[in-house]
């Protein structure tokens, strides 16, 4: 690794990275990175700059595993990528578009109508949908990780953000795959919205990515995040088990064919949910919005 920082490096507002965008502020955080709002000084716009915080083998394979998903995906419920390159000692830096916004977290708590939130479950499935087409299994969707924004198109209203634990199908990784839970830290993805098959040590397919859209959709019309009240093992053996509480009671007004829609997606069993995020998808439809269901008919037939 040479001279590559081996401890947490943090840039100053008003440093210019690699001679192209002065810093801003520094906007997120993460396990293996930080994210930081910059000006590109050449097209004079705002946009996101994620670096690594530690630099090591792994850090830097997952970090470039991230660049090359991201620049193979053109969607508009996915932010997009504008440039990787390497700031030499400060290691390599990922320039996202900046995505102004709330995170889903935020927004959902406030109760949403029912067609408002199935409407923002149903972009991030095209976003999603768009990353399977490509190859791509995100597996770590979280609130976190989606963005709302004020855009007018129902698509362009979520940015889905993050892909460091994104994976190829073909991915060496997923071919031998054979992960090793020992405790809540080593997880792969998210408690709480992670799929049971990877707890159970189960190969990642797209239907991680099925699971894990359900339990943004949860979220969104419970206020609540599944198991919500668990921690530390009771949690994970809670999602190996599915012992999920239905949505009807915490909303009791849901429809019951829009719950039995969801805990399907929720199931702990990948085969008994839907073959795919766009079945999925498609079920969903009648409980949208108006002005979405006539969009999707369009979308459908041009996907």
């Amino acid at each position: 690794m040479g001279n590559r920082p081996t401890s947490d490096v943090f840039l100053q507002p008003g440093e210019v990275l690699d001679g192209k965008y002065e810093i801003i502020a520094r906007i997120g955080q993460g396990g293996m990175g930080v994210v930081y709002k910059a000006r590109a000084t050449a097209l004079q716009r705002n946009v996101a700059i994620k670096m690594l915080t530690h630099v090591d083998e792994d850090t830097l394979r997952r970090f470039q595993r991230e660049a090359l998903s991201l620049a193979q995906i053109n969607h508009l419920a996915v932010v997009r990528v504008d440039h990787f390159g390497d700031a030499g000692p400060l290691g390599p830096y990922l320039v996202l578009a900046y995505v102004a916004g709330q995170d889903l977290g935020h927004v959902a708590q406030t109760k949403l109508s029912v067609p408002d939130a199935v409407d923002l479950a149903l972009a991030i499935a095209t976003g999603i949908s768009a990353c399977h087409c490509r190859g791509i299994i995100h597996r770590d969707l979280k609130p976190s990780n989606v963005r709302v924004t004020t855009a007018t198109n129902w698509q362009s209203r979520v940015k889905i953000l993050d892909f460091g634990l994104a994976l190829p199908f073909d991915s060496p990784i997923l071919q031998a795959h054979h992960t090793r839970i020992t405790s809540m830290g080593s997880v792969p993805g998210t408690p709480r919205y992670i799929a049971p098959e990877l707890l159970r040590h189960q190969e990642p397919t797209v239907k991680c990515d099925q699971y894990g859209l359900a339990s943004l959709l949860y979220l969104l019309l419970t206020q609540r995040a599944p198991f919500e009240d668990l921690e530390g093992e009771q949690l994970l053996q809670a999602i190996k088990d599915g012992n999920i509480v239905k949505p009807s009671l915490l909303r009791s007004e849901l429809p019951r064919q829009l719950e039995r829609l969801l805990l399907r997606g929720l199931h702990k069993d990948p085969s008994q949910r839907f073959d795919s995020v766009d079945d999925l998808a498609a079920e969903l439809v009648p409980f949208a919005s108006p002005k979405l269901q006539s969009s999707w008919t369009h979308y459908f037939a041009n996907a």
